[in-house]
């Protein structure tokens, strides 16, 4: 092989690797944080918090950059994502992107305000430990919505992951979905009977949302539909999910 023809090889060695390299390992930068009000400047330790020790009062004070807004005798939840890391991706990014790790704090109280367990999870376990707080310490009457209640959010009714802006409202017996008429289907009815919330599969390019968080839905009524994507603000979820448990 000529010398010609080793550059040339070479040469298409580089393009090869450079056009299956579309980005760099992750690098440290300044670590950020935001929440659901926007930048946190200063997180609290979440360690500090000491079940037997620390009190309600004073978690919501600490944390109070980061509250969910979730109204609850029983537990106070947080949420935020944090960065401290990112790459270069030399597709189309005018900059190196961040990567985000989003954090769930619950800290659980009992009768007196006094703190009983903390706990720091996922998004995949987020909706399990929600359905069980209540579960263990049902909140008062009056905590209950009356009903009709109406949110906004989006909606993926479909498969092929488009979400759609939907009002929401939630009957006693009934959820009710309006979405905009590009949406298929633009309306969706289904009772709460038989209704259950479950954990989100993201799709590619999905990333971590502090001010949402994406569910699924699925209802046992024979709809042709098996379950759909649903994403609110934390706080609506926790009326949902109150609003499920008394039509139970």
């Amino acid at each position: 092989m000529n010398r010609v023809s080793v550059v040339a090889m070479l040469v298409a060695i580089g393009l090869l690797t450079s056009s299956l390299v579309s980005c760099t390992p992750p690098f440290p930068v300044h670590k950020r944080t935001v929440a659901l009000g926007g930048t946190v400047r200063n997180l609290a330790d979440p360690k500090t918090v000491k079940p037997g020790i620390s009190r309600r009062d004073e978690v919501l004070i600490a944390f109070k950059d980061v509250d969910t807004r979730a109204l609850s005798r029983w537990f106070f939840w947080g949420r935020w994502s944090s960065s401290s890391w990112a790459m270069w991706v030399f597709a189309d990014s005018p900059g190196p992107e961040r990567l985000w790790s989003l954090t769930n704090f619950l800290v659980e109280f009992d009768e007196a305000g006094t703190v009983t367990k903390t706990t720091t999870v996922s998004d995949d376990r987020i909706i399990s430990e929600l359905l069980r707080i209540p579960a263990e310490r049902p909140e008062s009457p009056e905590m209950i919505p009356a009903a009709p209640v109406v949110l906004a959010g989006h909606v993926s009714p479909s498969k092929k992951g488009h979400w759609c802006q939907s009002n929401i409202v939630i009957s006693r017996s009934t959820i009710e979905f309006s979405m905009n008429e590009h949406c298929r289907p633009s309306h969706l009815s289904l009772p709460l009977q038989g209704l259950t919330v479950g954990n989100y599969a993201k799709r590619r390019g999905e990333g971590p949302d502090p001010a949402l968080l994406r569910f699924t839905l699925r209802s046992a009524a024979e709809l042709g539909i098996s379950g759909f994507g649903v994403s609110l603000k934390p706080n609506d979820l926790v009326m949902l999910l109150r609003l499920l448990q008394a039509s139970r």
